[in-house]
């Protein structure tokens, strides 16, 4: 999905969510009066919405669904995570880990979703704790198994242990403590440069200081995925919501 068409979809949904929600009760045809679009876009955009829970339809009849069934269905979908999602719509969830994973920032994903710029952070400081914190256990894991000599590099005066395993580097906020470890072979040195090299440019401006390893196990996680797949990790595997 390219961003241009994310958002431009994104301004549509809303449209017509928000048409929906001050009609009550509508049928196609009024919503197509009301509406610039094309009778084709008009159809994908309620099938989109039926299936995300916000609309209904019943005998060519389309009513909005009041904000508090589909909190609720929040809730139900996973009842550990963080209590700000029950604050919200499935479809607005949807959204968040779209942009998110589309890596729009947090102030333009507040202007698409109508939200405050503090609450998208917090929804994205939550996304980048669970990369952090799943990417840590597996490291942990491999270590006790085979424990390394880490490397450490400095980002704004914060030191960030590194570990490979599997081709795959990992980030430590801590040294990992070991007596007997084994040090980076040639293939893993070569792998560690390049991914430290992306990581500088990932998150060098300052404003990355704050949490700045949780940003960088966000940084390993994106590096050569496809939006599809960043998103159905974070959404299935990492937040449970199907």
């Amino acid at each position: 999905m390219e961003y241009k068409d994310f958002e431009q979809s994104i301004i549509q949904d809303n449209k017509l969510l928000s048409l929906c929600r001050r009609l009550k009760n509508s049928t196609r045809d009024e919503l197509l009066s009301y509406l610039e679009i094309n009778e084709e876009v008009l159809d994908l955009m309620l099938l989109f919405l039926i299936d995300e829970g916000s609309i209904e339809e019943h005998d060519g009849v389309y009513s909005y669904v009041e904000s508090s069934t589909l909190k609720s269905k929040v809730k139900r979908q996973n009842k550990n995570l963080h209590y700000m999602f029950q604050l919200h719509s499935p479809e607005t969830i949807d959204l968040l880990i779209k942009s998110f994973c589309l890596g729009l920032q947090t102030q333009k994903t507040a202007y698409l979703l109508n939200l405050n710029n503090s609450c998208i952070a917090d929804f994205y400081t939550e996304f980048r704790k669970l990369i952090y914190e799943r990417q840590h256990k597996t490291l942990l894991n491999y270590f006790f198994e085979k424990p390394l000599v880490g490397r450490y590099r400095i980002f704004f005066e914060q030191y960030a242990y590194f570990y490979i395993y599997n081709n795959q580097v990992f980030v430590s906020e801590k040294l990992l403590r070991e007596t007997d470890g084994k040090d980076f072979t040639k293939t893993e040195i070569q792998e560690f440069k390049k991914v430290y090299s992306f990581l500088t440019r990932q998150v060098a401006h300052n404003t990355n200081q704050a949490k700045l390893h949780h940003k960088l196990a966000e940084g390993i996680w994106r590096r050569e995925r496809t939006f599809e797949d960043l998103y159905q990790d974070l959404k299935k595997n990492l937040l449970n919501i199907c």
